[in-house]
């Protein structure tokens, strides 16, 4: 019986073929679009050789010996930081006397960033750098304030991210983006379901609620990951976008198509209307990628971190991202850790709900 359900569900997925096409072009579409709008911006710091900070510390300040550190070691590769003591009048002539990015002037408690506008394609980046650097020297400092002293022993390594190419960045962001909105497929299962009183009849032939779950999870995870595949072939075909660790991308891919038909035949049981089931989950996917990185990269976001931190799309992006650009990521296992939580929880309430509708 649930072999039966199974096969005919996926024929159901697959006998559509106009929504399975327009799964595969959407995010082919979109990834090209926002590809060519953040080509320039991307590109240009990418191909920078190095680009120029300047520093002004005061004595007192508890980063003086970070940043000074830095500049002997030159730590952060592409980036060159020369330290200048000047007043807070000459500053502007420095920077554009030696064309530099950005100058940073540091006090014993806040610090203030000029930037060139010359440089404003890359800004948005160097500020993240910025934040980030002075992020993590400020974890070390304050234990360094509290014991009143400065350790170089202590400075700590900034890795700088390589940064994508736009056509691989939204080449893989907008992937993980229209798998979550695996509704869609996931919508004409439960819809011929409902229509055909699938679920009564198989209270009749005592099939567990689990078998009838797993009849309209496994077509669905079939349904997305061959859109998936299809959209990877058009993408890299048409826009030229590449992966990296590819046996890596592939699991957690096919971990977000099971989270994403998890994700979507709870909320098609929570709300009977499909279209406003529809809808919400649009708009929640809408949130996960706005925050996620989806449209504006994560490298700028601007949002708070919380929100940021609250989205599964934010840890799937970032790890797929860095698997092309470093070959590696600490995003990983969080990202993988989110996605079974997504299905574990949302497997169990939709049995839940199963059981309740077979028993009304």
């Amino acid at each position: 019986m649930l072999f039966t359900s199974i096969k005919n569900n996926l024929k159901l997925i697959l006998r559509n073929k106009v929504m399975i096409i327009t799964m595969m072009l959407a995010p082919v579409g979109v990834m090209w679009v926002l590809s060519g709008v953040f080509e320039d911006m991307l590109h240009i710091y990418s191909e920078t050789d190095t680009m120029q900070i300047a520093y002004s510390v005061d004595d007192d300040s508890p980063y003086k010996g970070y940043l000074d550190q830095m500049k002997n070691e030159n730590i952060m590769e592409g980036v060159e930081i020369n330290r200048y003591q000047v007043d807070e009048t000459q500053i502007e002539s420095v920077i554009k006397n030696n064309d530099i990015a950005a100058f940073l002037l540091i006090g014993s408690d806040s610090y203030t960033i000029y930037e060139y506008d010359k440089y404003k394609n890359q800004l948005g980046i160097l500020e993240n750098v910025i934040t980030t650097m002075f992020e993590q020297m400020q974890s070390i400092s304050k234990m360094d304030i509290e014991r009143k002293e400065v350790s170089y022993s202590e400075v700590v390594t900034i890795d700088v991210i390589p940064m994508p190419s736009s056509f691989d960045y939204y080449g893989i962001i907008e992937l993980t983006y229209f798998a979550m909105c695996g509704v869609v497929t996931i919508s004409m299962v439960v819809g011929s379901e409902r229509k055909n009183r699938i679920i009564r009849r198989m209270q009749v032939a005592r099939v567990s609620n689990f078998k009838v779950y797993l009849a309209k999870l496994i077509p669905c995870t079939l349904g997305i990951s061959l859109e998936l595949i299809g959209a990877m072939v058009l993408s890299h075909l048409i826009v030229g976008n590449r992966f990296g660790n590819y046996p890596e991308t592939i699991g957690i891919l096919f971990l977000l198509a099971v989270a994403s038909s998890a994700y979507g035949i709870l909320a098609l049981h929570i709300v009977k209307n499909m279209a406003v089931s529809v809808i919400i989950v649009f708009s929640s996917v809408w949130f996960m990628g706005f925050y996620g990185g989806s449209f504006q990269n994560y490298m700028m976001n601007i949002a708070p971190d919380i929100l940021v931190k609250l989205s599964p799309l934010y840890y799937v992006n970032r790890t797929l991202v860095e698997f092309r650009t470093m070959g590696h990521s600490s995003y990983a296992i969080p990202a993988i850790c989110i996605l079974l939580g997504m299905i574990v929880i949302c497997s169990l309430a939709s049995v839940l709900l199963i059981k309740r509708e077979m028993e009304e």
